[in-house]
């Protein structure tokens, strides 16, 4: 009876070191799939996000301001040509008037 117990206690420390290596080989694979994992998807660079963000948010508002500038700029080229409109319509009209008034003598 006691090389029975022996042998069954034999087999469990068999069964028992087999069971640790199983578990060694599974942690290692897990490693390795994180690892490979990891290098395909590496993690956010977010001061890097963060940087380009700021760049982007620096170019959107030169460009509002390029183009505040080109509005500004059109409305007074605008401004400008109404009022020589204005004043080439003055002009014909106070012409027409003289020539009403030399009509009418």
């Amino acid at each position: 009876m006691a090389e029975e117990s022996t042998e069954l206690l034999r087999e469990m420390v068999s069964l028992l070191r087999q069971i640790a290596e199983r578990q060694q080989r599974d942690a290692a694979m897990r490693e390795e799939i994180a690892k490979a994992v990891g290098e395909r998807n590496p993690a956010p660079d977010f001061e890097k996000r963060r940087v380009d963000h700021e760049r982007r948010l620096q170019e959107i508002r030169e460009e509002g301001d390029k183009r505040r500038l080109e509005d500004l700029e059109f409305r007074e080229q605008l401004l400008t040509s109404l009022q020589r409109l204005i004043e080439i319509l003055s002009r014909i009209q106070a012409r027409l008037g003289e020539q009403g008034d030399g009509r009418d003598g």
